[in-house]
């Protein structure tokens, strides 16, 4: 169980959001990228990291215990929903500029940002000329991720059908 918590935290850590921003200078025309994690981009994704990753680490303590994989489950069911919940939740150009009631475009942060910055909690879907901004392929990952962590424990709530030992002794005793 600790393996699927290591896989989840490992996978926090790469790229969930990324911009790509077209940048004229004194070196020319380029793109500058930037990227945030699950840790950088959202509190919410950050509190679902944590509480799945607690949970593998409560289920693989106390393994034996359904009481413990029960609860387990609930709560990485729990993060999973967290994590789709706020990609959902993520605002396209159009929904943001329309809630600010003007025409430009509304990214920026009590601190005034850059265009092309990621702002924690403040992610803004973009895809225009020179801007582009969204959830990045470690989010897939860390979906994918906590849903395996919700299968392992799934399957290990399940009763189990292994045979009686030849000494009469149940091969897995439950103390539920």
């Amino acid at each position: 169980m600790t393996v699927s918590g290591g896989i989840v935290l490992s996978v926090s850590l790469i790229p969930w959001f990324w911009t790509a921003t077209a940048v004229g200078d004194k070196v020319g025309e380029h793109t500058e990228y930037d990227t945030a994690n699950a840790w950088q981009a959202s509190t919410w994704w950050a509190i679902a990291v944590g509480l799945a990753v607690v949970a593998a680490v409560a289920a693989a303590a106390r393994s034996d215990r359904r009481w413990v994989t029960d609860p387990a489950l609930a709560a990485t069911a729990v993060a999973l929903g967290i994590v789709v919940w706020q990609w959902q939740g993520i605002p396209g150009l159009h929904d943001q500029t329309s809630a600010h009631g003007g025409l430009g475009w509304f990214a920026a942060g009590p601190d005034d940002p850059e265009v092309g910055e990621i702002v924690r909690d403040n992610l803004v879907r973009v895809d225009i000329d020179g801007l582009y901004q969204d959830v990045t392929w470690g989010l897939y990952l860390g979906i994918a991720a906590l849903a395996g962590q919700c299968l392992i424990l799934a399957v290990r709530t399940l009763p189990s059908r292994r045979p009686d030992r030849p000494d009469g002794a149940p091969s897995h005793p439950r103390t539920d």
